[in-house]
């Protein structure tokens, strides 16, 4: 018997994205995401280009924030 793929709510992987406080975890999120397009893709999400957008926009968006934030706290 097949199991049945079920993709988290995307608000999840955008929470997790806002959650990251260092470079590691920017790296975690990253490799999260890969693996998020990945599932649905499999799972023929229609918009797998912009959710791929979307996501890597906000991981870049808040990557710069915290070496903002870096910046102005050295």
């Amino acid at each position: 018997m097949r199991s049945k793929n079920i993709l988290i709510p995307v608000k999840k992987i955008l929470k997790m994205i806002n959650e990251c406080q260092d470079q590691t975890q920017i790296d975690t999120c990253n490799i999260i995401i890969q693996n998020y397009i990945k599932s649905a893709k499999k799972n023929k999400v229609v918009n797998l280009e912009d959710l791929k957008d979307r996501l890597e926009e906000e991981l870049m968006q808040r990557q710069e924030a915290l070496y903002l934030v870096k910046i102005f706290n050295d």
